[in-house]
């Protein structure tokens, strides 16, 4: 099983690449609107499995495991309309419905396996990711007499052959996903552009595609808020509602110009063989070579083509090109012009 990551810097395109690899039989796609996050955020599997593989301090490893546990279960869960307990506690993410019903459950087998023994004592880290109002409750009931509400589970965990029943893990995880299993499986955002080190040891062969845009047009197709004017409107893609790429931060230049150029220049170019840049402006007006170019640096078997089943068609996404000549911010744009020289695009 191989996989292919498909990232970006918001907002750049990379459903491009996706509807591009859609085409070949041997590959598993998601929607361009699903990006699998729970690898890649702040206490995560990725952060779990780097603590738990370094550090032998009881603290962080404990900490990361419930940490890990209660992500999976905010991430994971796909309530009914009646539960609502599962409505409070879910993120949205219903990682349970993609991969039938089955991601909190294998996700925490494999963490349960991990347990080598625990036992049930005082415990005041925990309450590190306790709220204010449970912090305040557990401290006053142990006041008058109720010690035991400050007692939680303390995990020891066997960390040997842990790269083994990961991939296990992995294994058992996207056989889930599709009607078939699939040699090679697609995902939006399975982790950053950033630190692929962390990624490719635990990922065998994994290869990353990060598409790049011309900072003008991801500004203009990413207005949010009040920016979005009736002539502005007409410029958005049907996936900006308005809201969702705010963080972008397209309402202050400021802040949208200093994010693109930090992500940019974070981009991780160490491991070329591991990690591929591309520009989303090639991939339409260069199709053939950058075509090319992905399915030498992928050197996987992903089936035979087949046009009927992609997707992308260069000439449909030129309309979302060069679009920031069409907005009527002209002062917005060639300040970004100024500011993120090195980054725009010109035929």
């Amino acid at each position: 099983m191989k996989i292919i990551n498909v990232t970006g810097i918001g907002n750049s395109g990379k459903g491009a690449v996706v509807d591009l690899l859609r085409s070949f039989s041997n590959t598993w796609t998601p929607a361009n609107s699903f990006e699998f996050d729970f690898f890649r955020i702040n206490g995560g599997m990725i952060d779990f499995l780097e603590i738990i593989s370094k550090d032998n301090s009881p603290i962080k490893t404990d900490m990361a495991f419930k940490r890990l546990k209660s992500n999976c279960i905010k991430m994971g869960i796909n309530p009914k309309i009646i539960d609502l307990r599962g409505h409070f506690i879910s993120t949205g993410h219903r990682y349970d419905r993609l991969f039938s019903g089955n991601f909190t459950k294998i996700t925490n087998q494999f963490l349960d396996d991990l347990v080598e023994s625990k036992i049930k004592a005082y415990w005041p880290f925990d309450r590190l990711e306790k709220s204010y109002i449970s912090n305040f409750f557990i401290k006053f009931f142990s006041k008058i007499g109720f010690f035991s509400l400050d007692h939680s589970f303390i995990h020891q965990l066997n960390k040997d052959e842990l790269d083994k029943k990961f991939d296990k893990y992995l294994q058992d995880l996207f056989s889930c996903l599709g009607d078939r299993k699939y040699s090679v499986y697609v995902m939006n955002n399975f982790f950053d552009p950033y630190h692929i080190n962390d990624f490719v040891k635990w990922f065998r062969g994994v290869k990353s595609i990060v598409v790049v845009r011309d900072p003008r047009d991801i500004y203009v197709s990413g207005l949010s808020g009040a920016q979005i004017n009736k002539k502005n409107q007409k410029l958005l893609p049907q996936e900006n509602d308005g809201i969702e790429k705010s963080f972008l931060g397209t309402n202050n230049l400021d802040f949208f110009i200093n994010r693109y150029k930090k992500n940019m220049e974070s981009i991780d170019r160490g491991l070329p063989n591991s990690q591929l840049i591309i520009r989303f402006e090639d991939l339409i007006y260069d199709h053939k070579n950058t075509k090319k170019r992905i399915l030498d640096f992928l050197e996987m078997d992903l089936g035979h083509e087949n046009s009927q089943e992609s997707k992308f068609n260069p000439e449909l996404s030129m309309k979302n090109t060069f679009i920031w000549k069409k907005y009527d911010g002209v002062d917005e744009i060639d300040r970004i012009k100024l500011d993120l020289k090195d980054y725009i695009f010109d035929k």
